[in-house]
């Protein structure tokens, strides 16, 4: 059996989803690959990783995502498809946990 990354129509979908990072680091990083399918893919793009990937694997990039990574709508809507509690999405910072504007706010530079 053929390993994801090795398909090529995988690199191409990897190819027309990274357009800021190297194809060799997407492809290298299940997780990546699949929060950029997620985040930027298309019904081609679902078809494809569907063949490859189970729910549990999408489950697994979700909740590993670093902060910043998902627009908020993306973020809900593939909890709700995943079948996931309902979750903020991840804040870059821990002061601004309740308004993301607070950060600046309280900021003081030392």
């Amino acid at each position: 059996m053929m390993r994801w990354c090795e398909d090529n129509e995988i690199k191409q979908s990897a190819r027309d989803l990274s357009w800021c990072w190297p194809v060799e680091d997407v492809l290298a990083d299940k997780n990546f690959y699949l929060r950029l399918v997620m985040q930027y893919g298309g019904k081609e793009d679902f078809s494809l990783v569907y063949k490859y990937f189970a729910t549990a694997d999408f489950i697994e990039a979700i909740e590993t995502a670093p902060p910043g990574f998902f627009f908020a709508e993306v973020w809900h809507e593939w909890r709700k498809r995943l079948g996931l509690p309902k979750k903020r999405t991840p804040v870059r910072f821990a002061e601004c946990e309740n308004d993301p504007e607070d950060w600046w706010r309280n900021y003081k530079p030392e």
